[in-house]
């Protein structure tokens, strides 16, 4: 009996150091950046805030790269053709993070060059 009295704290202590090892997992990787940090951006502005597809809009926010000394790094995104009739538009959502909002099609006589639909 006293042997299965051993196993049984055995794992009862394996139990907890792996749970205390799966917490800390989860603090650290969070402070370090890692893949289950949830990023946080700030000051998002866009050019085109109406997403229209007759202006190239350009989009700048700031992306946290480390929760501890809270540095942040600086994204550009750039609506853009896809092929000569589409355009990807960027925009601001309401915590600053960049968003595709679509793809929008260039209509009528115009198609897409640099960012945005022009008279053909």
């Amino acid at each position: 009996m006293s042997d299965n009295r051993q196993v049984v704290k055995i794992l009862a202590v394996a139990v907890v150091v792996l749970a205390l090892v799966f917490v800390a997992y989860q603090e650290f990787s969070s402070l370090s950046g890692a893949a289950s940090f949830k990023s946080t951006y700030k000051n998002c502005r866009d050019t085109d805030p109406q997403d229209n597809v007759a202006i190239r809009g350009e989009l700048t926010t700031e992306q946290r790269l480390d929760y501890l000394t809270q540095k942040y790094e600086t994204i550009k995104k750039t609506d853009e053709c896809i092929g000569s009739e589409r355009v990807r538009q960027w925009s601001c959502l309401k915590n600053h993070k960049p968003k595709v909002i679509e793809y929008k099609y260039c209509t009528g006589r115009t198609v897409c060059r640099d960012g945005a639909c022009v008279i053909h």
